[in-house]
């Protein structure tokens, strides 16, 4: 069930962007088109989500299948009748003989070539295999440990397992199920929540997609920026730095890893403006949807937008007022939901909840110096070090650092852009060079975020601007690389030796220390050690999913993480923790069978939340009434079945 989750996974996101897409005068290659409609229907499956909440449709998985697959149906039902079943004097066609002329006529182009493949399509396959190769670090790194990570991705379980359940972003009145339930914005927990409905484990499907968003950015950066510098080998050598560089993203469970590969998609379309206008739809709707995930992502993303504007016009030295427009437009769509959240909450009420509420006082000032900006609620103050050397360790939220290779390389390409534009700079201010000037912006911008405990104003939570730098550090770098290539050329160094020792120094000195970081047991805050997570295993792999479990001492997200049910969000269930140490077995054993719970675990929480002794006074009582049975017993938990 698990790839039948992905399967579906794919098929919604890539029939929402085809949909999109078909609005808009696109004209490349098949690949880049079947990559780019999945990106861009990603970017549309949280704003679609909140807007069906919003119309009070159940956030059903089927509901984003029909939707996706209403215009491709369509379309091919249109397509079979006026082109596969008729000839032109009206003759109806065999379709397995279409089908057969169909492909040998697709794969003759090659055939007659020899095989040959072009350029385009020869790096499109690199970048995917880089992407796999991500994927597979990831991936081990995310299974490794059996348990989520620490903080976050226990938070984005709760509200994402309530959004199964449920099909809706809303609360139930009067409870806020997690720090990322709304007011926060849900976009994260949204598509994890429809998915949940269709996976036999949450716990596989919110582990494997977050590593899977992340792995995307290898993916959607080459397209970005081939179509942004109009360079292949830039593109391809971006997607590379991206993939190696230590400070862009983890495989740590958290909205902030959507938010920011979403980042890709828009810009492609961003870019996309300077084409055709219709490509103002899907800019609108993937910022939006950027908006409605993360707050600091959007805040990122919206200073990006901004200074992409910028040095466009110092380009060009014209408005462009479609990117004024994509942005307002996008920024209008998300207030579908922010408007929402205030009429629910209250002005005091969203900005407390996203801790930007102070003593009574929301400033501007506030929300700019944003507390708790180090990595662990610490102040942070970065020294070069930090960017030229990085560790074996490192913050598992958002590591920092650049590494030796790339630091060298991309101080190779900024040296190339001050001396173009001293020495050219009554010509260098054009359209084909807007680009570099954008990525030099962006690179200031997002170093400036990072060392912003130097700086009286700072912007939200430096340790984060980390995975920001890392887009303009890749596009620079890349460019420092060529650069340093064609110096190689004029003093006769062969270009596979330059490219030896660059990639083998990316490798050593950035992309180690990554795949080690990644690759690591990372602890948690829920647990102490492998052995107080066995009862939740053995729960996971014997119990069939959202099989109801009470917790006796635990967090009910414990229970949620290991893809059983315990619906925490409920009064009773918070009644019965706020009272279970007063209650007698007999009154458990009535709260159990009122509210359809089958087990009962008790575990080494007790021992941390009480004692040892309450712990087995507690177990023998309950055996003692006949009225439960073991069903999985350890030194360190039980859990008992009742009867």
């Amino acid at each position: 069930m698990e790839y039948l989750t992905l399967l579906l996974f794919v098929v919604i996101c890539y029939g929402l962007g085809f949909t999109i897409l078909k609005l808009v005068k696109f004209e490349t290659d098949v690949l880049e088109k079947l990559i780019i409609s999945f990106g861009v229907g990603l970017g549309t499956l949280p704003i679609l989500g909140i807007i069906l909440s919003f119309l009070h449709v159940p956030l059903y998985w089927w509901v984003f299948l029909i939707l996706s697959l209403l215009v491709p149906m369509f379309l091919l039902i249109i397509f079979f009748k006026n082109k596969w079943l008729k000839s032109e004097q009206g003759v109806e066609i065999n379709l397995k003989t279409y089908f057969s002329n169909y492909f040998s006529t697709y794969f003759s182009n090659y055939l007659s070539e020899g095989l040959k493949i072009s350029k385009s399509t020869l790096y499109t396959l690199i970048v995917l295999v880089m992407f796999l190769a991500i994927l597979y670090v990831m991936n081990k790194g995310a299974f490794v440990s059996p348990w989520l990570e620490d903080g976050d991705s226990w938070g984005h379980m709760g509200y994402a397992k309530y959004i199964e359940i449920e099909k809706t972003i809303y609360n139930p009145e009067g409870i806020i199920v997690s720090h990322y339930a709304a007011p926060y914005p849900p976009g994260y927990d949204l598509i994890m929540g429809v998915f949940f409905q269709v996976s036999d484990s949450p716990y596989w499907t919110m582990k494997f997609f977050n590593i899977l968003f992340i792995s995307l950015a290898t993916i959607f950066i080459y397209f970005f920026v081939k179509e942004f510098t109009g360079d292949k080998n830039i593109a391809l050598f971006s997607s590379l730095i991206l993939t190696i560089i230590p400070s862009f993203l983890s495989h740590f469970i958290w909205s902030h890893t959507l938010g920011i590969i979403l980042f890709f998609p828009a810009l492609y379309c961003i870019k996309k403006l300077d084409i055709d206008k219709t490509w103002l739809l899907p800019s609108i709707i993937v910022i939006s949807s950027i908006l409605v995930t993360v707050p600091v992502t959007a805040f990122y993303f919206g200073a990006f937008l901004g200074l992409y504007w910028l040095g466009k016009v110092i380009s060009i030295r014209k408005l462009n007022l479609n990117i004024i427009f994509a942005g307002i437009g996008g920024l209008l769509l998300s207030l579908i939901f922010w408007v929402h959240m205030f009429i629910i909450y209250g002005l005091e009420g969203v900005f407390k909840h996203l801790r930007l509420f102070k003593d009574g006082v929301i400033s501007f000032k506030k929300i700019i110096t944003l507390q708790g900006t180090g990595a662990v609620g610490g102040e942070a103050n970065y020294k070069l070090l930090d960017f030229i050397w990085v560790n074996t360790y490192n913050m598992i939220n958002n590591p920092k650092g650049i590494g030796l290779m790339l630091s060298f390389i991309v101080v190779i390409g900024i040296i190339y852009l001050i001396y173009q534009l001293v020495k050219e700079h009554k010509h260098f201010f054009k359209e084909e060079n807007s680009w570099v000037i954008i990525s030099l912006i962006w690179f200031i911008f997002a170093l400036f975020s990072v060392l912003g405990q130097y700086f009286p104003v700072r912007m939200p939570y430096p340790f984060r601007a980390w995975s920001y730098l890392a887009i303009p550090v890749a596009i620079i770098g890349a460019l420092g690389y060529f650069k340093l290539v064609e110096l190689s050329k004029k003093i006769q160094i062969p270009h596979l030796l330059i490219f030896i020792v660059v990639f083998s120094g990316l490798l050593l000195t950035s992309g180690y220390q990554k795949y080690t970081v990644n690759t690591v047991v990372w602890n948690n805050e829920n647990f102490y050690s492998f052995d107080e997570v066995q009862p939740y295993l053995w729960m996971k792999d014997n119990l069939p999913k959202n099989t109801k479990v009470l917790s006796y001492c635990g967090d009910w997200l414990d229970v949620l993480a290991y893809d059983k049910l315990q619906e925490g969000w409920k009064p009773e269930i918070n009644k019965f923790y706020n009272n279970v140490v007063n209650m007698t077995t007999q009154e458990i054993v009535l709260f159990m069978k009122t509210y359809e719970y089958n087990y009962l675990i008790i575990d080494a929480q007790c021992l941390k939340k009480y004692n040892a002794t309450f712990a087995n006074e507690r177990l023998q009582e309950a055996i003692a009434t006949s009225m439960f049975e073991p069903a999985y017993d350890s030194q360190i938990g039980v859990i008992l079945k009742k009867i």
